[in-house]
């Protein structure tokens, strides 16, 4: 049954017609079509006098792996069990790209922390004073992110971390005393944040600088 040429009223005039002669993959894959041509779920199960629930559950089988769509199609697995494995197998994936993302976010939570070190350095934060910046810094993220004040970097601009560290930089001078911490922390907080645009990860990557 060729689908995918003809209009969404022949689709479903043909769908009905051969309903009992088609697996359920090709049942699912017959909706898909029709339901991407512009038709609703709820407009198609209301053309098949069907229920709108059981199409939407029909074509979460086509999520299942490509070997159980096949068997399917050779009545070796059954349409319940089609939508169980395709159940299975998109918790699989969520899975494993909830693992992808959490590494990633490793990684760049190590490569801004990094980048703060090499900035205390090249500030002559060394030793205690630089762990003073970088949990005073720590601090002021973390408050900031629960009040809503974190500064207003617009995540379609990007900038490398030289550019954020230069445009952050506080317009008062360094003070002399103690208070020089509190200058410091501030640039840090707001650079470390405009760089990575995520307030977690520039949170978890000033306390991992501050050990160092």
């Amino acid at each position: 049954m060729n689908t995918r040429s003809a209009a969404p009223d022949q689709q479903i005039d043909n769908l009905k017609q051969n309903w009992d002669q088609l697996s359920g993959v090709d049942r699912a894959h017959a909706v898909c079509t029709i339901n991407q041509s512009g038709m609703s779920i709820r407009g198609i199960a209301r053309r098949l006098q069907c229920g709108e629930s059981s199409l939407r559950r029909l074509l979460k089988a086509l999520d299942a792996p490509a070997a159980d769509l096949a068997a399917a199609r050779k009545g070796k697995i059954s349409t319940n069990k089609l939508v169980r494995r395709a159940k299975a197998a998109a918790e699989e994936r969520e899975k494993k790209n909830a693992e992808m993302r959490e590494l990633k976010r490793k990684r760049k939570i190590l490569d801004v922390s990094k980048t703060i070190c090499q900035w205390l350095q090249q500030e002559h934060l060394g030793g205690s004073r630089g762990e003073a910046v970088a949990l005073e810094a720590r601090s002021m993220l973390i408050s900031d992110y629960a009040a809503g004040k974190l500064p207003d970097a617009d995540p379609k601009v990007k900038h490398p971390a030289p550019e954020w560290i230069e445009k952050c930089r506080p317009k008062t001078p360094v003070p002399q005393d103690v208070g020089y911490i509190g200058w410091y922390a501030l640039w840090l907080a707001q650079w470390s944040y405009c760089f990575c645009r995520d307030a977690q990860i520039a949170i978890d990557a000033v306390a991992i600088a501050a050990k160092y």
